[in-house]
């Protein structure tokens, strides 16, 4: 497969996200920094995402309980006026999760159920320029406007771009990083003298990983990263590229080891030590290349 005929996944932005604040610690973190709180204890934060959410398209969602709030967080590469919609279709099956399946609640009673205050967050970063913030409401969309509505739902928008919103990105630092990962991936992407996507997303990675981006994510999560932004990602493609880059740079141990693991039909455990490095030390072991 040519190289340059390689695509990306446009919603590789999305997918990235997902990774990064679908861990509780991270998430917690976004969440204080939205709303200028200090909650240290992670157990207090209960991720209740719909996995099987159809109607939102893609997995660009994460909701989650905490501090007495139902929390919906919706990445977006585009400004979208049906967020509200989704957020109301998708508001509904949590609250049925939460109270209609559960036996100790029964919506008949005559006792008042206390229930979560919900908050409908959207991060955007399209290449379409918007405000640091703006809300989306659903009675935009009403028929007739001119009449006050029994029902509204409201959707805040934060434009998460490089340059935008810089005070809240100071606050979440992965947040930060991700809007740094994501604009050095964009102008990789659409640079006519990088026709190498496969390289140029290689550089990305190295080079946030030395200037402290994501390092923990993009030093353990290579491959996947790769996988996840190239829509016809080869990993032993990118397997070669990485044998190449560590010849040109003199480290003829490693590839000893990969030319012995590709002569030996070990293919499962060469893709492992590409991003395992403790695996990788075993096997340079195992083939007397170290001591």
């Amino acid at each position: 497969m040519a190289t340059t005929n390689v695509l990306f996944n446009r919603t590789y932005k999305d997918a990235v996200f997902k990774i990064i604040f679908n861990e509780p610690k991270e998430l917690l973190s976004l969440y204080n920094a939205l709303g200028n709180r200090n909650i240290t204890d992670v157990e207090q934060l209960e991720i209740n995402t719909l996995e099987d959410a159809v109607y939102v398209g893609i997995k660009n969602d994460l909701s989650f309980i905490i501090d007495g709030y139902l929390s919906l967080y919706e990445h977006q590469s585009t400004i979208n006026p049906n967020m509200p919609l989704r957020g109301l279709f998708y508001f509904s099956d949590l609250y049925k999760g939460i109270y209609l399946q559960n036996d100790n609640y029964d919506i008949h009673s005559t006792r008042r159920i206390v229930v979560y205050t919900p908050k409908f967050v959207v991060f955007y970063n399209g290449a379409t320029d918007i405000p640091d913030e703006m809300t989306v409401r659903l009675s935009d969309s009403f028929m007739n406007k001119a009449e006050e509505s029994d029902l509204e739902v409201i959707a805040h928008v934060y434009n998460i771009n490089e340059g935008h919103n810089a005070e809240l990105a100071n606050k979440c630092q992965k947040l930060k990083e991700y809007s740094q990962f994501v604009s050095l991936t964009r102008i990789a992407l659409t640079d006519c003298n990088k026709p190498d996507k496969y390289e140029a997303i290689r550089d990305v990675i190295n080079e946030c990983i030395s200037r402290d981006i994501l390092v923990d994510i993009l030093s353990k999560e290579r491959n996947r990263i790769m996988e996840t932004v190239l829509a016809q990602f080869d990993a032993e493609k990118f397997i070669r590229i990485e044998k190449n880059q560590a010849k040109e740079e003199g480290i003829d141990i490693i590839s000893k080891l990969f030319e012995f693991l590709i002569n030996d039909n070990r293919n499962d455990e060469l893709k492992r030590a590409v991003t395992d490095k403790a695996y990788q030390s075993m096997l340079l072991k195992e083939y007397n290349l170290v001591d």
